[in-house]
């Protein structure tokens, strides 16, 4: 909890609370190499599949401000139960699970005995995380700006829109988004490059703020409890 006296005294341990951190992940992978020649010819695959659950109580002791708003004192207000502001919430978090594949060939060539060549293609789709429960939110600037409300959760702010809500995006993931690798390296001149592009998954802490506040969570706030 939160409790703060003025003239007084105050506590701060709004995180020493109960708080849940579970992570599974899975994966199989499996590699292949076989030397013809001058030739090693190589194939892998990877599958993988991870589920986070985070929940925190962060927020349970509440916030308790007692200001000597009734009384003068902070003291005396707080003697007296007269809060000038309290704040608490329920549980908040994010469950979320997502997968991974790719596949892979490729060809390490012995050209000559001082120039050796790489080849290679790879497969890496990229999926999305899937959160559970909605809970997670977009804003729409054009609909705030129009008074568009949410139709799943009609009390939401306009410009909100949640999974179920007309324009909520879909997302971009599957098999024919893929990652792109390009490189190349001599050993003659002792050069080489590459040029990567890849898709960037979202930090599950920034994701976990949509699951502390409404509509999936709950904080209550009242102001002068008591005068």
């Amino acid at each position: 909890m939160i409790l703060s006296v003025t003239g007084g005294f105050s506590i701060s341990a709004a995180t020493a609370t109960r708080g849940i951190a579970t992570n599974n992940s899975y994966q199989m992978s499996d590699d292949l190499t076989i030397v013809r020649g001058r030739h090693q010819f190589g194939v892998g695959a990877n599958l993988a599949y991870w589920r986070s659950l985070q929940k925190t109580w962060a927020r349970g002791g509440g916030t308790w401000d007692f200001n000597g708003q009734t009384t003068g004192p902070g003291l005396g207000d707080f003697l007296l139960g007269r809060v000038a502001l309290f704040e608490q919430g329920d549980a908040g978090g994010v469950d979320l699970s997502q997968w991974y594949t790719g596949a892979y060939a490729q060809d390490t060539w012995r050209a000559t005995d001082r120039v050796t060549v790489n080849a290679g293609v790879r497969w890496e789709p990229f999926y999305g995380q899937q959160i559970c429960y909605g809970a997670i939110a977009n804003f729409n600037h054009d609909n705030f700006l129009n008074g568009v409300k949410s139709t799943v959760y009609r009390n939401a702010p306009a410009g909100f829109l949640y999974p179920g809500d007309q324009g909520f995006p879909p997302g971009q993931s599957g098999f024919t988004r893929s990652g792109e690798r390009r490189g190349f390296s001599t050993g003659t001149l002792l050069q080489h490059g590459s040029r990567e592009v890849v898709d960037q998954a979202h930090d599950v802490g920034r994701l976990e703020r949509l699951g502390d506040v409404r509509p999936v969570a709950c904080r209550k706030r009242r102001v002068a409890i008591g005068c």
